[in-house]
C-alpha cells in the first residue's frame, strides 16, 4: 500500500498540472499523461485490487478491535494500509 499511495499522490500532482491551472511549455504534458496512465495501470489498480481481495477484511478486523497487547506490532501497519486504501479508492 505504500507504493500505491505514493503513486496515487504523484498521479494527483500530475493531474494538477494537466487541469490548465499551471502552464507547461513543451511536451511535458504528453509525458505526464503517459506517467499517470502507467502509474494507474501498473501500480495503483493492481495493488488496490490485491489489497481488497487479500488484506482489507483482516485489517478491518484489526482496526475495529483497537490496539491490544496481541496486535500492537501490526496495528500501525493495519491503520496505514486501511487509510491508504481509502485514499486510493476515493480518488479512482
Amino acid at each position: 500500500m505504500h507504493i500505491a499511495a505514493a503513486a496515487t499522490a504523484l498521479r494527483n500532482v500530475i493531474r494538477i498540472f494537466n487541469d490548465n491551472s499551471l502552464s507547461m511549455p513543451g511536451n511535458y504534458e504528453v509525458r505526464m499523461e503517459e506517467i499517470e496512465k502507467e502509474l494507474t495501470q501498473k501500480y495503483i489498480i493492481p495493488m488496490k485490487n490485491k489489497y481488497a481481495a487479500s488484506f482489507e477484511k483482516n485489517n478491518d478486523k484489526i482496526v475495529s478491535k483497537k490496539i491490544t497487547d496481541w496486535n500492537y506490532l501490526i496495528f500501525p501497519d493495519a491503520i496505514f494500509a486501511q487509510k491508504a486504501f481509502e485514499y486510493i479508492s476515493e480518488d479512482n
